[in-house]
């Protein structure tokens, strides 16, 4: 596996026409007011392309919500075909100015389940997989016949989140703390990733995420918290809540049972292992789990629409570029729903105001003082835990290309534009 580079340190926060950006062919140059680190993956995500004969014709009021099809983009491919729900189909430029891609189309094929993609690949109907394969078509895939399996650490995380909303429905126990940490202490991380994951994945020392190329950016201070139920049990212990009719469950002072909700996203079938492992351990501890299964969409607008939940599992593509820590845990960010990612609902001023020093420090080495402060309150204050960091698995039919195996990109993996460009077409 080969390291990949540290993410570019430049923002933009203005609009300017184009014209006075461009000081040469192929060269963009921009000046921010304040020094500011966001990346350009964080930042740039959010630029479409909008040509003269578009905006020029729009208002403030309409820029935002005209259908932008077909898409204007300047990559190595033109959208030629998009049927919604079955496939989109690209064509690659002859003036890209890279040179025209080896692969003359792409067809990015949409399948109800993994099952079927699966299959799909094995049968030679398709030809590459986004880096989102489950654990378990692992051990089919690395056995079979005109096949390579590229496995990466870790692609994507699971958490356990906690509802920190101040409006909604949730077992009032969820906001104290000294519960978050006993349940913390009672979950196993390691063997959630041998049983759920199969193995295919890491531990997490930090509730900000982990993986190979990062260290430079987790606090070396953060440790994975140990499994350790009796420790746990101390905590609840010390914290007031007690089982005083002897039903296994304990109270909270006013008697109420420590009962929790927690719900995962019914997609993901190794989500509902960690549920069942989770609901377990948590009964050793006296709090007793029901565990319910939502499809994708109903899940978010019950967490984040509704945020009618005690606890729930995710499972995201996760990008730990320290700016972006503001966009998934900050004070404005828990009131935007689902116009930010901030599910837990969670806002704690000094942790902004760290995140924006951060931000604005023109300290090179200075400035990591205060994100790795950040890193430490949101692992104190657990509005989430980590549970576990998903090794990417992604596939290709290896009788047909070849593609490059160091790419770097988080979302796509081997079908990212670098790669695309350098893959080998087999006769």
């Amino acid at each position: 596996m080969t390291a990949c580079p540290l993410k570019s340190e430049v923002s933009i926060a203005f609009f300017t026409p184009l014209s006075e950006l461009v000081s040469e062919p192929k060269t963009l140059q921009y000046t921010t007011a304040d020094p500011i680190v966001n990346s350009p993956d964080y930042d740039f995500i959010w630029w479409f392309m909008a040509p003269p004969h578009i905006w020029g014709e729009l208002d403030n009021d309409t820029l935002f919500s005209y259908e932008n099809y077909p898409p204007v983009g300047t990559g190595p491919y033109i959208v030629a075909e998009h049927v919604p729900g079955s496939h989109v189909t690209f064509e690659a430029r002859d003036d890209y100015y890279r040179g025209k891609p080896p692969i003359d189309r792409v067809v990015y094929q949409i399948y109800a389940n993994n099952d079927a993609l699966v299959s799909a690949l094995l049968s030679g109907e398709i030809d590459l997989t986004l880096p989102f394969l489950p654990p378990e078509s692992y051990e089919k895939l690395s056995s079979a016949a005109n096949v390579t399996i590229e496995e990466k650490a870790p692609g994507s995380w699971h958490e356990l989140i906690f509802n920190m909303y101040p409006t909604g429905t949730k077992h009032p126990a969820i906001d104290d703390p000294k519960v978050r940490e006993a349940i913390d202490y009672a979950i196993d991380k390691q063997k959630l990733i041998d049983v759920a994951l199969q193995g295919h994945g890491i531990t997490c020392a930090t509730n900000w995420g982990c993986g190979p190329n990062y260290e430079e950016e987790m606090n070396p201070a953060l440790v994975v918290t140990p499994f350790d139920l009796e420790r746990a049990n101390q905590i609840m212990d010390e914290a007031g809540y007690v089982d005083t009719d002897n039903d296994g469950i304990r109270e909270t002072s006013d008697g109420t049972a420590l009962e929790f909700r927690l719900t995962y996203q019914a997609e993901n079938p190794s989500d509902l292992i960690m549920a069942d492992l989770i609901s377990d351990w948590l009964k050793e501890i006296g709090i007793k789990v029901e565990v319910e299964a939502l499809e994708l969409t109903t899940w978010y607008a019950t967490i984040m629409d509704e945020r009618n939940f005690d606890m729930a599992i995710d499972t995201e593509p996760h990008d730990i570029d320290p700016a972006s820590m503001d966009f998934w845990y900050s004070c404005w960010s828990a009131d935007a729903g689902t116009g930010a990612m901030n599910f837990p609902g969670y806002c704690n001023e000094e942790l902004d105001n760290l995140v924006y020093e951060f931000w604005y420090s023109d300290d090179l080495e200075g400035r990591w003082e205060p994100m790795f402060k950040a890193q430490e309150i949101l692992n104190q204050d657990r509005p989430i835990i980590t549970l576990a960091g998903q090794n990417s698995l992604q596939a290709f039919r290896n009788d047909r290309f070849e593609f490059p195996m160091d790419t770097c990109d988080v979302g796509l993996g081997m079908m990212d534009p670098i790669s695309l460009l350098n893959a080998t077409v087999k006769p």
